[in-house]
């Protein structure tokens, strides 16, 4: 036992395997055996050793506690909490299990149960600095910044040198848009340990929206020298390398993000943004459709519609909305060009862009409705901005865009423009 406490497993497993030679009967040594198998990452073997354990003992509550993380480890996250709730049951304040089991809960993705259990666990002991940092997490995934916060100063003040709980409080300052005190925050837990590289990795995050470029560079920089895989901070990297102007440098960070982990959907649209903002629209529109993982995108209801490319005249297409009001309004500068590609078009906008895209948009065969409003079938359909790859994919292509290609009314220019200047005085 002495030897799993001082970080020596192997040979705890040793020592503990002689003693149940010795006393094959000895439901703690099998307990600790299984901790220490649990150590060296042995967590089928740890998972036997425990129930060993119960086998001998059943009324061992430890061991059912451990062997729940041991389940835990295996991915068996509901066996795992039967386990912790058979140890809860047989010792009620075991505030250890109801750590555990909130961790299983979050596992699952059941937060508020989760959080539940943490509070349990800090009732037992109130003076539990780990249960207030995953209430913490919880607390953050629950969108409750403020309520996180606090969680987290609580930590903090139980266990002053708590790194983990530093960042953590730095990220939840940063949403909140405190950059400044998240950027004390992540120093604080740098300060503690002087290698935590996801904590150098947030302070350039924090860095950023108060134009330290600079500075967000070297804690990226930082962070990559100390964990050389890391590819979230070679992508945040490439954001501060374009903040920079270094397109070129930029982009060689995404590509390196990218070849540590090929699926990295933020890294991959980031470059075709900047692929696109170079004027390299072959290859940028072809990495654009990586918005699609991105971000929620308005989609129709099993339409059945086929995709179009526009490389072939469509009979009727759906036009479907793109991220938000603006990008709505940026990618509809496009519609006359698809209209010269169809027989017929429904294009789906924001209620609010509704009027303005029929006074703009009057080809034949278009048709303008909101996106709460039914559709019917169409042969083909197209999101707003993949019609990029067929009528802009060069330069040239932007000077065949009407300008401007949106319409005021007429009727309410006039009336704001009487109301703001009665006299006729020049309205700039």
């Amino acid at each position: 036992v002495v030897a799993a406490q001082s970080q020596r497993p192997a040979q705890a497993v040793e020592l503990i395997g002689k003693a149940i030679r010795i006393n094959p009967r000895h439901a703690a040594a099998f307990s600790n055996l299984g901790n220490a198998l649990h150590a060296l990452h042995q967590y089928a073997a740890a998972l036997e050793s425990y129930d060993r354990a119960i086998g001998l003992q059943p009324d061992y509550p430890e061991a059912y506690c451990n062997r729940g993380t041991a389940l835990r480890s295996l991915g068996q996250h509901e066996a795992a909490l039967q386990s912790y709730d058979r140890a809860i049951a047989l010792k009620p304040r075991y505030a250890e299990a109801y750590y555990n089991r909130g961790a299983a809960l979050q596992d699952l993705g059941r937060l508020e149960a989760a959080l539940q259990s943490y509070q349990h666990a800090i009732a037992c002991r109130p003076e539990y600095p780990e249960a207030y940092f995953n209430c913490g997490v919880a607390l953050q995934d629950l969108q409750r910044p403020e309520a996180a916060l606090e969680a987290y100063d609580r930590a903090i003040a139980l266990k002053p040198d708590y790194a983990e709980a530093y960042n953590n409080r730095g990220d939840v300052l940063q949403s909140l848009g405190r950059h400044e005190a998240a950027i004390e925050s992540f120093d604080c837990a740098i300060g503690l340990e002087p290698e935590y590289a996801e904590a150098y990795n947030n302070r350039g995050n924090a860095l950023r929206p108060l134009r330290r470029h600079d500075m967000a560079l070297q804690s990226y920089n930082r962070a990559i020298a100390l964990r050389p895989e890391y590819a979230e901070a070679y992508n945040n990297r490439g954001n501060a390398l374009q903040d920079l102007g270094q397109y070129e440098a930029a982009l060689q960070s995404y590509e390196q993000a990218i070849a540590i982990r090929p699926g990295y959907v933020e890294a991959h649209w980031n470059k075709s943004v900047l692929l696109l903002r170079q004027g390299r629209f072959e290859v940028g529109w072809s990495l654009y459709d990586w918005r699609f993982k991105r971000t929620k995108v308005w989609n129709q209801r099993e339409s059945g519609a086929l995709p179009w490319t526009g490389e072939a005249r469509s009979p009727s297409l759906l036009i479907l909305p793109e991220q938000g009001v603006g990008d709505e309004i940026f990618y509809a500068g496009m519609i006359p060009d698809v209209m010269q590609c169809v027989d017929t078009a429904t294009l789906v906008a924001d209620e609010r862009l509704v009027p303005l895209f029929h006074r703009s948009f009057r080809a034949a065969g278009l048709k303008l409705v909101g996106k709460s409003e039914q559709v019917a079938a169409h042969h083909h359909e197209a999101f707003l901005g993949s019609l990029g790859k067929r009528f802009r994919g060069n330069a040239q292509s932007f000077l065949s865009i009407k300008s401007p290609y949106l319409r005021a009314c007429s009727t309410r220019s006039a009336e704001l423009r009487n109301r703001l200047k009665p006299e006729g005085e020049l309205l700039c």
